[in-house]
């Protein structure tokens, strides 16, 4: 069985750090029950994903799946996940736990899924009938709901993608060809140079002095030009 819960980011910093170290934290709330308590114990009947939103942007900006109970650790002297300061918090206040990204637009800036796409997908709380744009964090949604904001998560992503790699290709169509290409990543320098040679004296004749001319920052980018000297 998955479980799916909101998860409500104060801010794309947090979002960054949670992406980079794979780590995330839930506090406790005044009145039980508390959500390290709540992902406990799904976590303990199957799989838990996590959908992020950050705070005032309207929309949905990656999946996690949790990998770990939430507890307690010692350093306590930093941000937590959710991008509040708890440097006077009792150590029991706040509870990490692993994810692992399955889905995040971070290579995207700021794009996201817009909460027009979600507006009529609707959860419970505290028995009223809400959109799930307006839950709150750790809201437990139905697994139906949380399968279609995934779905559209996941379409996005694939979006971004395309046309990622389409603007690439037409890229590439606008550079000229280069003299001299070659896949083989295992060719040592020497035979590297060998082939450049001996196609240049395939097209234009003999060669007489090959050497590469340049700046050292250049040379040592192997950005540098091949001055060639041919017996006509």
């Amino acid at each position: 069985m998955t479980s799916y819960f909101i998860a409500k980011v104060n801010n794309f910093a947090a979002l960054q750090k949670c992406i980079a170290d794979g780590k995330w934290a839930c506090k406790k709330r005044v009145i039980p029950p508390h959500p390290n308590e709540i992902l406990k114990k799904s976590f303990q009947s199957g799989r838990v994903l996590i959908i992020y939103s950050v705070i005032n942007n309207h929309g949905w900006h990656g999946i996690a799946e949790m990998k770990s109970l939430p507890s307690v650790r010692a350093d306590t002297q930093e941000d937590g996940g959710e991008g509040n300061h708890y440097e006077n918090a009792s150590d029991h206040e706040w509870h990490y736990f692993d994810v692992e990204w399955l889905v995040n637009f971070l290579e995207f800036g700021e794009q996201c899924v817009s909460f027009a796409l979600t507006e009529d997908i609707t959860c419970c709380e505290h028995g009223n009938i809400i959109s799930v744009n307006k839950s709150r964090n750790w809201q437990k949604i139905d697994s139906s709901a949380g399968q279609v904001i995934c779905e559209l998560i996941q379409n996005q992503f694939k979006w971004l993608c395309s046309k990622q790699q389409e603007k690439l290709e037409k890229q590439q169509e606008k550079l000229q060809d280069s003299f001299y290409k070659t896949n083989d990543t295992t060719i040592s320098t020497v035979d590297m140079w060998e082939r450049i040679v001996g196609k240049v004296e395939a097209e234009l004749g003999k060669v007489v002095l090959a050497c590469p001319f340049g700046s050292q920052r250049y040379a040592q980018s192997y950005s540098f030009l091949l001055h060639v000297c041919v017996l006509i």
